[in-house]
Order: C-alpha cells, then sequence, then structure tokens
C-alpha cells in the first residue's frame, strides 16, 4: 500500500495547469488522500473557464461548478467553497469520498469563528 495522508493542501500549487493537466492532478491528489480525508485547495476562478496572465505563467480560471464536478469525478466531494466575485482568487474544500458517494455534512462553527459574513460585504462561505 502506498503513502497516504489525512489531509492534502494545495495553496495555488494548481494554477497553472490547464483542461489537459488538471483532471489527472486532482485524481493523484486523491489517490494519496485517505477516505475521510480533507482538500483545501486555493484556485482562480471565473465565470468562464481559460487562461489568464500570471507573472509566472500561464495561469487559469476555473468556473466553481466546473471545478466541483472535475473533484468530483477525481473522488472529492466539495463542502465549502469561497470566491469573492469578480475577483479570481477563490478556495473551496472538500473531502475524500468513493466517486458518487455524497460528502458528510459539515457542522457549521460557531458565528464568532465565521470569517466569511456576507452582510458585512466580505462574500461569504457557500456551503455545498
Amino acid at each position: 500500500m502506498g503513502l497516504t495522508f489525512g489531509a492534502v493542501f494545495a495553496w495555488y500549487s494548481l494554477i497553472h495547469m490547464g483542461p489537459d493537466e488538471l483532471p489527472g492532478a486532482l485524481k493523484t491528489l486523491r489517490a494519496v488522500t485517505e477516505d475521510g480525508g480533507g482538500l483545501l485547495m486555493s484556485f482562480y476562478s471565473g465565470t468562464r473557464r481559460g487562461p489568464m496572465p500570471h507573472p509566472a505563467t500561464t495561469a487559469y480560471r476555473w468556473p466553481l461548478g466546473e471545478l466541483t464536478e472535475l473533484l468530483a469525478d477525481a473522488g472529492f466531494a466539495v463542502t465549502s467553497s469561497y470566491w469573492h466575485r469578480p475577483d479570481p482568487p477563490a478556495h473551496l474544500t472538500a473531502v475524500a469520498v468513493t466517486p458518487g458517494q455524497a460528502a458528510p455534512t459539515p457542522s457549521a462553527p460557531p458565528a464568532e469563528q465565521s470569517r466569511w459574513d456576507a452582510d458585512a460585504g466580505l462574500g461569504g462561505a457557500i456551503a455545498h
């Protein structure tokens, strides 16, 4: 049996992968994540998938719905996501599941610990 982890942290580490590379990378992350393990991922979002300029090399925007589907195909179920439109930075959390299985319902944090407040104009976390 190979090495697995209880959680994977992919903070802007996949932004330079285009449509031909990202699905395989997500499957690799799932292969090393224990069942029920977590994923914390940041990426660039937008209303359409496509390349965007970046100081290092081309980066890609992914609509949240498309990325959620790619993650589901790889064996992750998105449990929450955040994108402050129209800015590109976004992030999400997901849990490693058997493909097609629903994610467990996460418990909500106490209100005083919630960083995202839609009424305060900071956008909002979206529970899935």
